[in-house]
């Protein structure tokens, strides 16, 4: 895949492998048929390199191995969804990264049988998210492969105060994050976060600035003249904001156009 071309507004850096595609998911819930069609249709457009990898539930992933051509490789997030973690055995499917939902202790011990060096992204519950993050902090330190999954739009929408603290909390301890949910404006809406405050809001919290500011600012010049430079938001996408998932690619790519930031 070709990665992101330049622009004069956003650093390519930002912009690539940025969107897991999660068409399997709510609320689009695509049939895998349809959601694989529609997947190697962007991958070969012109906007292809915005897609990260093909999120999948653990579940599925044989029947996603059918659904794909015979040269064809995906790279695939697995949602895990029980106590076995998936080990795909067609080539075709290239396991990515893997995605939980429990808390750090939890998580630890259910992935403690994933293949070597897989990253593992965990969403914790926020009632005691500070030790989550802590234990999370300390295993990739003791070198697992972990970082933490945060939850922006779906029943419960969390505040800019509430996301700052996430992102700030994540970027003190070098843990690296992924997001889901929402997301499908650039920028913030009065009911949604925009996933150009949250790309911005990560590069601002790797410099100790004013996250919740950023996640909370509905102007788009402001946004966009306040965007990093290539080398801050490659380090930023690298330590920090590794992607985030959508049921959508057309809706944040038409959010872009609409900006004049993608042609």
């Amino acid at each position: 895949m070709a990665p992101a071309p330049p622009t004069d507004l956003i650093p390519a850096a930002l912009l690539d492998c940025l969107i897991d595609h999660a068409a399997l998911f709510p609320p689009a819930r695509l049939p895998l048929d349809e959601a694989v069609s529609l997947d190697r249709r962007l991958r070969g457009g012109p906007h292809g390199y915005l897609l990260g990898a093909f999120v999948c539930p653990s579940s599925r992933l044989d029947e996603l191995a059918g659904a794909l051509e015979e040269h064809e490789r995906l790279p695939v997030s697995a949602v895990v969804e029980d106590a076995r973690v998936p080990r795909p055995t067609d080539p075709r499917v290239y396991l990515r990264m893997l995605e939980r939902a429990m808390t750090a202790d939890e998580a630890l011990e259910a992935l403690q049988d994933a293949p070597p060096g897989l990253p593992a992204y965990v969403e914790v519950p926020h009632d005691d998210l500070e030790r989550d993050l802590d234990t999370l902090s300390k295993a990739r330190a003791d070198g697992r492969p972990v970082g933490a999954k945060v939850r922006c739009g779906g029943a419960s929408v969390p505040s800019d105060a509430e996301l700052a603290s996430f992102v700030t909390a994540c970027a003190d301890r070098g843990l690296p994050l992924k997001a889901t949910q929402g997301l499908h404006h650039a920028i913030r809406t009065e009911q949604e976060h925009g996933f150009l405050n949250l790309l911005l809001a990560c590069a601002v919290a790797l410099e100790g600035g004013d996250v919740r500011g950023v996640l909370a600012e509905r102007s788009a010049p402001i946004l966009l003249t306040a965007m990093p430079d290539e080398e801050t938001a490659r380090r930023m996408r690298q330590d920090l904001l590794v992607s985030y998932g959508s049921c959508s690619v057309e809706e944040p790519v038409a959010a872009l156009q609409s900006l004049g930031v993608l042609a």
